[in-house]
This record gives C-alpha cells, sequence and structure tokens, in this order.
C-alpha cells in the first residue's frame, strides 16, 4: 500500500504498482537535473507543463531507520511518461547518487521508497517560502547553476535555511544574485 503526503491533507490508498523491482532495471542515462531553463519562466519548465509534458519527480531512499540513502531526480523531465521519469529517478537515485555509494540487492528490503511529483515551479521571494509545505530553487542569474531542495527536509526549519543548502547544492556562493522558484509537491510514500 502507498499513501501520499501533499501538505496540509494526508490522503492513503492502494497502489499494486508501486515502484518495487525497479532497481533490476536496466540503468539509464544519468537523469538530467541540470538542464538549461526556458528564458520564458521558471527553471525546467518555462511555466506551466504544455500539453501532455509530464511534471518532473524525485525518488528518495531511506533505511528502515529513516537515514537517508539516496535521493535524485529531475526538474526537466527527459522522459515521456511519468511513469518512465519515476523509473528513471529510481535507477539513478539507486546506482547513481554521488553522496552515497551505489544500493545493492541486499538492502532493497530494508529500505524505504519516497516518490516526490512535482507541481511547476513559481517565481518566489524569501517571505513566500515555507520550507514545510514548498520546495526551492535557488538559480544563478545566468540560468546556469541551480539547487534544489525539497519540502519537509528533515532539520530544516526556515526558509533562510532551506534556501543556503540548496544554494550549496547549486554550487551558488553567500551573496551571490539569485533568483528563487517555489513548488509543492505531492509525496508517494510505502505504507509503514
Amino acid at each position: 500500500a502507498w499513501r501520499t503526503d501533499r501538505s496540509p491533507s494526508t490522503i492513503s490508498f492502494a497502489n499494486s504498482s508501486g515502484p518495487g523491482g525497479v532497481a533490476a532495471a536496466p540503468a539509464p542515462a544519468p537523469a538530467a537535473a541540470h538542464a538549461a531553463p526556458s528564458a520564458a519562466g521558471p527553471p525546467g519548465r518555462g511555466g506551466r507543463p504544455a500539453g501532455g509534458e509530464p511534471p518532473a519527480s524525485f525518488v528518495c531512499l531511506k533505511t528502515v531507520e529513516h537515514r537517508p540513502r539516496a535521493c535524485l531526480g529531475t526538474i526537466r523531465p527527459p522522459e515521456k511518461t511519468l511513469a518512465e521519469e519515476i523509473i528513471l529517478n529510481a535507477v539513478s537515485a539507486a546506482t547513481r547518487d554521488p553522496r552515497f555509494r551505489p544500493v545493492t540487492a541486499g538492502e532493497l528490503p530494508l529500505l524505504r521508497f519516497t516518490v516526490d511529483v512535482l507541481d511547476a515551479p513559481e517565481a518566489a521571494r524569501l517571505e513566500d517560502l515555507d520550507p514545510a509545505e514548498f520546495g526551492v530553487i535557488v538559480e544563478d542569474n545566468t540560468g546556469q547553476r541551480r539547487g534544489l531542495l525539497l519540502p519537509a527536509v528533515d532539520g530544516v526549519e526556515t526558509a533562510r535555511e532551506q534556501v543556503e543548502i540548496a544554494a550549496r547544492k547549486g554550487g551558488l556562493v553567500p551573496g551571490e544574485p539569485h533568483r528563487l522558484f517555489r513548488f509543492r509537491v505531492r509525496r508517494f510514500r510505502e505504507a509503514a
């Protein structure tokens, strides 16, 4: 069974087509998390998704003790469907997250998956952010470097902390001019 969290409410449902078994899929090309944004709007989307463009997604793995094990995703989806996008991100997270060694088959029973489906980002100011409700994208003014932090990250209490972490992830230095974008997610997780 899977459940989805969407601030501020929670919806539970059963789904027999969860991401179980995706680690056995062939490894695709690396996720394109740093694609150049459209000049017309927020990174990765140029505003709201055009007809048929799947939403962006992130797949995160945690141990049964709730310790992070891997998390990767995309801002601009390279795949044609959300299902393909989630599979790509699950395999990439398990095998390519540079912060962790690749996941082994023996670890799979001890891991829990979450899938975040991102709404289209919108321009924001620091005072528009709430790290419990919104994820953030911090982008340099050239659009070449950006960092993303999902919402509701353990230990991130303020918008300023959230922006600082996302900026560091994107390689921006403190005080560097930047643009902010916020987004909501629909979070799907395995039921406890």
